[in-house]
């Protein structure tokens, strides 16, 4: 099969729509398919194709008009050409008035794939009136012209469905980078407290980060810690900073750069269990590696994993303030940490897998371009 990719070409992504570019490009390659990626400049005057890096995907930059919901006409014609020998697309993301106006322009069939970005506490936090403009005029109905939708829970499509009549819904979660090899996880040492671990944007509140700090400075005992590592994030950094500085338990806090490779895998093993008490998400991959790396995860509705942790029983669900999940994972003993990492990491290696979520999503556009004849 020929398939059109929308979204940002980013190589070294470690997360978001970059990375899922990345990751279904790759996999569909392997499995023979060619792939073109679209990607918007909204600074560009002319077509420009770029090497990808990568064997067997090609990269288009287009122009387009940024917020507009309409395209130039060099991108109108690039788009009729490259899908009249296209099989189908794939939009990811939303909200983007540029994949909405590219779906009225595709001769090929399309599905879209949101990456959490229907979450009701999303929109309400970012833009609310102009995203409930947008969704009535364009994004509606670009999403039901779609031949499916794919979504990476169940908790997800009742949002979507909250918002649009989708002909399809696929559920298929994300996977783990290239290569990832399932390390032996070491036993806890036996040091006195527990020691937690969040990874990701210092995004205070939609990563739930002021729920965070509150809930370890109200469970947490004297020989616990908890270590906040990531990036900047609109001034994210700043905020956080101000709340753990109001912390009764600022001393047992450490905040850090991010961390990559042998320096991330040496934070999981340092640690005794993931937090991720995120407001609206896609997915975290920071949680999907985690659990991968064996390790207990606290974890929110929001970040889309909650009923396959509760399921597996890999960690804890926090509802609430986040407290009484948090001091459940604090108060744990070493052979629940043990037995629930050991869960983790089965889930991780049962349900986590790019490949299988390409393949799930090309046959079901071949499926329903069958159903419609």
């Amino acid at each position: 099969m020929r398939l059109l990719l929308f979204g940002a070409w980013e190589p070294q992504s470690p997360g978001g729509p970059g990375a899922v570019a990345i990751h279904l490009s790759r996999a569909w390659v392997a499995a023979g398919h060619e792939v073109l990626v679209v990607a918007e400049d909204p600074r560009a005057k002319t077509v420009t194709r770029l090497p990808s890096g990568a064997a067997g995907v090609e990269v288009v930059h287009v122009p387009s008009y940024g917020r507009l919901p309409v395209l130039p006409r060099v991108t109108r014609r690039l788009l009729r050409r490259e899908s009249a020998d296209a099989d189908a697309a794939v939009l990811l993301s939303v909200f983007t008035p540029f994949h909405a106006s590219a779906g009225r322009h595709l001769s090929c069939p399309y599905a879209v794939a949101p990456l959490g970005g229907y979450a009701r506490e999303s929109i309400k936090a970012r833009g609310r009136l102009r995203k409930w403009a947008f969704l009535k005029l364009v994004e509606r109905r670009f999403l039901e012209r779609a031949l499916l939708v794919n979504v990476w829970s169940h908790r997800e499509q009742e949002e979507l469905e909250l918002l649009c009549r989708p002909r399809q819904v696929l559920v298929t979660p994300p996977g783990l980078p290239d290569g990832w090899q399932f390390p032996s996880r070491p036993a806890p040492d036996g040091a006195p407290g527990r020691r937690l671990l969040y990874l990701g944007r210092f995004a205070p509140a939609q990563k739930g980060l002021d729920l965070l700090v509150q809930a370890f400075s109200l469970a947490a005992g004297p020989d616990d810690q908890l270590t906040l590592a990531g990036v900047d994030h609109g001034g994210g950094l700043a905020r956080l900073q101000r709340l753990i500085d109001a912390s009764p338990a600022r001393d047992r806090i450490v905040v850090r750069g991010p961390a990559w490779g042998a320096d991330k895998a040496e934070l999981f093993d340092q640690h005794d269990a993931f937090v991720h008490l995120s407001r609206w998400e896609g997915l975290p991959l920071a949680v999907v590696e985690a659990l991968a790396s064996g390790m207990p995860v606290v974890v929110t509705a929001a970040t889309n994993v909650a009923d396959l942790v509760q399921e597996h029983g890999a960690g804890w669900v926090a509802t609430g303030d986040g407290t009484a999940a948090l001091g459940a994972a604090l108060r744990a003993s070493d052979d629940e940490l043990v037995a629930a990492g050991r869960n983790a990491q089965e889930l991780a290696r049962t349900e986590f897998d790019w490949d299988r979520t390409a393949a799930s999503l090309l046959r079901a556009l071949s499926r329903a371009r069958q159903s419609i004849g």
